[in-house]
């Protein structure tokens, strides 16, 4: 395998404990955003749920602006 063979695999299946910790990050981000988190992705990562929904759209919050806390400490 070249080193950027994998890279044309496609999605590689995740185990669920991988999913929920990538939902939680998703979560505390729209959070950090205030916009509102939908009660299946809560669901999902405590376990009520087999499936976390649509996940948001990352182009949306590209040009965000961070407010000043986060500028002061450099993310």
């Amino acid at each position: 395998m070249t080193d950027t063979e994998h890279l044309d695999q496609g999605q590689r299946p995740q185990s669920p404990e991988i999913q929920r910790a990538i939902t939680r990050v998703v979560i505390t981000g729209l959070r950090n955003f205030k916009e509102p988190v939908p009660q299946q992705m809560i669901d999902f990562v405590e376990g009520r749920a087999d499936d976390p929904g649509p996940l948001p759209d990352p182009e949306k919050y590209r040009n965000r602006r961070r407010t000043w806390w986060q500028r002061m400490l450099g993310r």
